[in-house]
C-alpha cells in the first residue's frame, strides 16, 4: 500500500506531493474567488480593488486558466490535487502522467 522506495524516492515523493498540494490549493482558491472585474488577459489595469483572495497574482492565474482551458481548468486542478495527495500519502500508482493526459483528452 505505502510504497515510497528508497530514502531518495521518499523525499522526492513527499516534496512533490507538498508542491502539488500547495500549487493546486492556490489555483483552486483563485478559481473559486475569480471575479470578472479583476485584472487578467486583455484587461491589465491598476485597479485598487481586486476581489480575488490571492490578490493580483491570483486574479492573473485564474484568468489565464479560464481563458485558455475554460471549465476544464477546474478538473485539471483537482487532478493535480489528487496527484499531490497520492504522492504525499505514498500510494502505489502506475502511469500517473498517462492518466493526466487521458483526463485532458476526455
Amino acid at each position: 500500500m505505502f510504497s515510497y522506495g528508497s530514502f531518495k524516492l521518499f523525499f522526492l515523493k513527499i516534496s512533490l506531493g507538498v508542491v502539488f498540494l500547495v500549487f493546486s490549493g492556490f489555483l483552486i482558491t483563485s478559481l473559486l474567488t475569480n471575479n470578472p472585474n479583476d485584472p487578467g488577459i486583455g484587461k491589465l489595469r491598476d485597479s485598487l480593488e481586486i476581489y480575488n483572495y490571492f490578490g493580483y497574482w491570483g486574479a492573473i492565474s485564474s484568468n489565464i486558466l479560464l481563458v485558455f482551458l475554460g471549465s476544464l481548468s477546474i478538473i485539471i486542478v483537482l487532478f493535480v490535487f489528487y496527484t499531490g495527495l497520492v504522492f504525499l500519502v505514498g500510494f502505489k500508482t502506475k502511469f500517473i502522467f498517462v492518466k493526466f493526459f487521458l483526463v485532458i483528452i476526455s
